[in-house]
């Protein structure tokens, strides 16, 4: 679970939106002039947020659990890394669907595939207790 959300956390640090325009070879410069944007900017940049803010969370979270440290927020572990994956899994898809019709990147297309899994892991977790 760490491992996928530090993963999650790095990608969205990549270009989730990339657009590219081939300059005419007639111009002083010549080749291609690209603008990408991160999973912070660009469309829908609010889910970026959330989905960001939750995968930081998770590793805050899963952290401590792993250093043997006991947060008491009134609810089981299970439970607080169920909601903090699934607000990832909501903010990151929904980020990835607004993306995907204005020119989505290599970052969208990761982020998509580590939210589903980072979220299958979740839900294929035995319970405990």
């Amino acid at each position: 679970m760490f491992v996928l959300a530090l993963l999650f956390l790095a990608n969205t640090f990549l270009a989730w939106q990339r657009l590219c325009v081939k300059l005419p070879a007639g111009l002083v410069i010549g080749g291609q002039f690209c603008v990408h944007a991160n999973i912070w900017h660009g469309n829908a940049a609010g889910l970026g947020w959330i989905a960001g803010l939750a995968a930081i969370l998770l590793l805050l979270w899963e952290g401590a659990a792993l250093a043997g440290a006991r947060i008491d927020l009134g609810a089981d572990h299970r439970s607080v890394t169920a909601i903090l994956a699934g607000a990832l899994f909501i903010g990151g898809v929904l980020k990835w669907v607004l993306v995907l019709g204005n020119y989505a990147g290599p970052g969208a297309w990761i982020g998509l595939i580590l939210a589903i899994c980072l979220t299958g892991y979740v839900a294929l977790q035995p319970r405990i207790g």
